[in-house]
């Protein structure tokens, strides 16, 4: 067992609750299947604490479909199913914000309905050098599967993704079959420019990118459509009370949970959490109700304090198969993020203070220096992003500069090998302008990707260095 997985094991049990992903901690089939009365007031706090943590990720993946689904302004709408949407160019100061943009590898997503029948994602042939990965993700945040063109994206693709219900055998013509365990399966691809900046090479493949259903894709009739899905309007307060219920509710008819996971939704269905029902306190015991909400701020309690306690440490990836069957180390990855990559992908190092522990001041001048043998190791491209906080958001400067980019003509190495960057407001002088990354006159972060980062990144060996403070 990795430190990693020993600490947030140890955090699980600390926790001390009684959610079990373990078949054999089932109590049996006969028992699951009993209808479940309302609970009283002694158990529904410990039935809504375990509930919260079990279905955290499936309260996220609400919180996402709601907004992609429902809100046109905001910055990754997508208003429908099975369509990509695409970044719109890179991101710069006019940007209000960059949560949803990306200067290395821009996005593009979607979220396939694949009840009626699957869905046939294709990729064109990847120019030689280009970094570009498609990530599939189920409801819970279990990854699937990366496509990256280590895996064969270097000729045109077609992978086929089908949900818990499709049996049939790999159609003529697909390259390979995503299965997942959930209705509705999320999809995100990061596709990087052939230089720093060139927006252009990055829409020329983003436009290639299709979903097509599998019965065009193999010219068969189409099966019968599946309703359409409306997702309620998200309410922040209302997620943080026993109503979170509601969101995991409208979710539920779209998962296929496994044998625990189904005893655990029978013990549920006595705080109200069943399938495709509404959560509707009016109609509960008030005594109950306010006990179910006691029982979510315990959870999210916990939740906040597991995290806190891994911050730093914990790579929050996984697959149903990563997790063990541990409910709460998946639920403290979707608090970090739901969708992170893979690190044998992308590597990311969040760069919040120097090499003292201190935090980055505003006018500040700072020194990064990779040692020689010691830059980043990757079989891509390596970028170190400067940001604004706690906006987060690139501001102007005179370099009109907000990444270092290993691929940067002109960046500048030593003799030795190693790789000196300026961090500063002012520039560093003809010497090390080449290697400039302006900071901005307010408080800032730093974040190191690499990008095909190789082995000894992906398993901790190689660790970055931190800037130095000049006097």
């Amino acid at each position: 067992m990795t430190h990693l997985a020993l600490k947030l094991s140890l955090v699980a049990l600390a926790f001390g609750i009684s959610i079990s992903t373990d078949p054999a901690g089932a109590q049996g089939a006969k028992a699951a299947e009993k209808a479940t009365p309302m609970a009283s007031v002694a158990d529904a706090k410990t039935l809504a604490s375990d509930a919260y943590l079990l279905t955290f990720p499936l309260l996220q993946t609400a919180r996402e479909l709601s907004r992609e689904m429902n809100t046109a302004d905001a910055p990754d709408y997508l208003g429908k199913f099975n369509i990509f949407r695409h970044q719109d160019g890179m991101p710069s100061p006019k940007d209000a914000s960059i949560r949803r943009k990306s200067y290395d590898a821009p996005y593009s997503w979607a979220w396939l309905d694949v009840r009626a029948e699957p869905m046939v994602v294709q990729m064109p042939a990847i120019p030689a050098g280009r970094f570009v990965v498609m990530q599939f993700y189920d409801l819970w945040g279990h990854n699937l599967a990366h496509v990256d063109t280590k895996s064969g994206a270097s000729k045109p693709v077609s992978i086929l993704v089908a949900g818990p219900g499709w049996k049939g055998a790999q159609p003529k013509g697909v390259d390979r079959v995503v299965r997942a365990e959930t209705m509705l399966v999320g999809v995100t691809g990061r596709t990087a420019a052939a230089a720093p900046g060139d927006a252009a090479s990055v829409a020329e493949l983003q436009k290639q990118y299709r979903i097509v259903p599998l019965s065009q894709f193999t010219k068969s009739a189409a099966p019968k459509a599946a309703p359409p899905i409306t997702f309620a309007a998200f309410d922040e307060a209302k997620a943080d009370t026993g109503a979170f219920i509601g969101y995991v509710n409208q979710l539920l008819p779209y998962v296929r949970a496994d044998a625990a996971e189904q005893l655990a939704l029978k013990r549920f269905a006595g705080i109200g959490m069943i399938a495709g029902k509404p959560y509707d306190p009016a109609k509960i015991d008030s005594a109950v109700v306010a006990a179910i909400d006691a029982g979510v701020t315990e959870a999210r309690g916990k939740l906040e304090k597991a995290m806190a306690d891994v911050r730093g440490a914990v790579d929050p990836v996984g697959t149903r198969e990563a997790f063990g069957g541990d409910a709460v180390k998946r639920s403290i990855s979707a608090g970090f993020d739901l969708h992170r990559v893979a690190r044998n992908e992308i590597v990311e190092f969040p760069i919040a203070g120097d090499g003292g522990g201190d935090p980055f001041e505003k006018g500040a001048r700072y020194r990064l220096v990779f040692p020689p043998g010691q830059v980043p190791p990757v079989d891509g491209f390596w970028s170190l992003e400067m940001i604004s906080v706690p906006d987060v958001r690139y501001l102007e400067n005179p370099a009109n500069r907000y990444v270092i980019d290993s691929r940067m003509a002109g960046l500048k190495k030593n003799a030795d090998g190693s790789i000196e960057i300026a961090i500063q407001r002012e520039s560093p002088g003809p010497e090390l302008e080449s290697n400039w990354l302006p900071s901005p006159n307010s408080g800032f972060s730093l974040t190191l990707r690499l990008f095909a980062p190789k082995p000894e990144a992906v398993d901790g060996r190689w660790k970055p260095a931190y800037p130095n403070r000049l006097p």
